[in-house]
C-alpha cells in the first residue's frame, strides 16, 4: 500500500484573508476567506491525496478547533489518527499582500503538550509506519515539546524499516539531521540559519549564488546521509541534492562510493494569489512522483507544478490535479 503518514506536532486552523488594502491601525474588511486544517505535515497530505495518493495524518489536537480539524479532514479524505491532548489547537491567519507577492502571518503558540503525550504520539507513528512507505515529519513544536522529538520519531521509525521526510527548522532540525533521515527539506533561509555543518572550517556561503547553495546543502546533505536534500527557493525554484552510488574500478573497486547529483528545478511562471503551503506541496508532489516510480527529474518537475498550483489558490495545499498536470510541462529540470 502507497500509504504515507503525516505528522503535524503543531496543528492548526488555517484562516486566510483577502483583503483590498492592508493597513495597520484602521478598519479592514475581509472580502475573501478560505479556512482550512493546517500545518505542514497535514498540507503534505492534503496534495498527496489531491495527486491519486492514500495519506494519514497525526500530530496533536485540542479542543473545539481539534474536532474542527478532525470533521474537516473526513470531509476531504484524509485518514487521521490524532493524539487528543489538553488545551486548544491553535489558530494561524495569513493576510497576502494585495499583489500576491509576499504576505503577514499572525501564529499562535498552539497547546502545550507534555512528555506523556509526546510518547503517546511516538506509538501511534510508530504503528502506523509499519504500513507506510514513507513518514513525513513536517512544521514547528508546540510548546512543552521536547527539543529531539523529531530525531525520536526518525529513529524508531527508521528502526522499523521505513523512511522519513523532514521538513522543520531551527533546532528540531538541526537535531533531526543527526538521526540520518531518508530526505530532508528546509528552505533557505531555514538552512541558512544553520550555519555551517560541526566540525567543518569556514564561513556560511553566501546564499545569493546557486553554487554557494550547493556547497552548503552538499555539506549538510552529507552530514545527514540523506538520499535526497532539498532547499526550496520560493519562485526562484528548487536545489536538490541526490545521492547516487557509483560502483567502479579502479581502488576501491567492489565498494559502493557514495556521490552526489545536483539538480536545479525552475517552476513555471503563474499569477500568485497565496503562496502560503507551496513549500508544502512541493514536498506532497515529489513523494507522489517517487510513489510512481519516476526518476529524478520527474519527481523534482511533479514537486514544482504541485508547488506552483498552489500559489494560485487561496487554501494551503487545495490544488488542483488538472492544472498541476499542465503545469509540469513548463518547468525546467538541470543539472548543475
Amino acid at each position: 500500500m502507497n500509504l504515507v503518514t503525516t505528522v503535524t506536532a503543531n496543528a492548526t486552523v488555517d484562516k486566510t484573508y483577502r483583503l483590498d488594502r492592508f493597513e495597520p491601525g484602521t478598519l479592514m474588511r475581509v472580502h475573501q476567506m478560505e479556512s482550512v486544517p493546517g500545518g505542514k505535515g497535514i498540507n503534505v497530505a492534503r496534495v498527496l491525496r489531491r495527486l491519486g495518493h492514500p495519506a494519514l495524518a497525526t500530530g496533536f489536537v485540542a479542543g473545539f478547533s481539534g474536532a474542527w480539524i478532525r470533521h474537516r479532514l473526513d470531509q476531504e479524505g484524509i485518514w487521521h489518527d490524532f493524539v487528543e491532548v489538553d488545551g486548544e489547537s491553535r489558530l494561524s491567519v495569513t493576510i497576502p499582500n494585495p499583489d500576491g507577492r509576499g504576505q503577514t502571518e499572525i501564529l499562535e503558540p498552539g497547546p502545550a503538550i507534555n512528555p506523556d503525550d509526546q510518547l503517546a504520539l511516538i506509538s501511534v507513528v510508530e504503528r502506523w509506519a509499519r504500513q507506510s512507505r514513507c513518514v513525513v515529519l513536517a512544521g514547528s513544536l508546540p510548546p512543552g515539546a521536547f527539543p529531539d522529538l523529531y530525531a525520536r520519531i526518525i529513529r524508531t521509525v527508521q528502526a522499523a524499516g521505513t523512511p522519513v521526510a523532514l521538513d522543520a527548522s531551527g533546532e528540531a532540525l538541526r537535531l533531526g539531521i543527526a538521526a540520518h533521515p531518508f530526505l530532508v527539506k528546509p528552505n533557505r533561509r531555514e538552512l541558512a540559519a544553520l550555519g555551517l555543518p560541526p566540525g567543518l572550517p569556514g564561513s556560511v556561503p553566501g546564499a545569493a549564488g546557486r553554487q554557494a547553495l550547493r556547497a552548503l546543502a552538499e555539506a549538510w546533505a552529507r552530514l545527514a546521509q540523506a538520499e535526497w536534500f532539498i532547499v526550496t527557493a520560493g519562485e526562484e525554484g528548487a536545489l536538490a541534492v541526490c545521492r547516487r552510488v557509483d560502483r567502479g574500478g579502479g581502488q576501491g573497486a567492489g565498494q559502493d562510493l557514495p556521490s552526489f547529483e545536483f539538480f536545479w528545478a525552475t517552476p513555471p511562471e503563474v499569477t500568485p494569489v497565496n503562496p502560503v503551503g507551496s513549500g508544502d506541496a512541493f514536498l506532497g508532489g515529489l513523494l507522489a512522483g517517487m510513489l510512481e516510480g519516476r526518476d529524478a527529474a520527474g519527481c523534482l518537475r511533479l514537486a514544482s507544478a504541485a508547488a506552483a498550483a498552489n500559489v494560485m489558490v487561496m487554501g494551503a495545499g487545495m490544488i488542483d490535479r488538472k492544472i498541476v498536470q499542465r503545469l509540469e510541462e513548463h518547468v525546467t529540470v538541470e543539472a548543475i
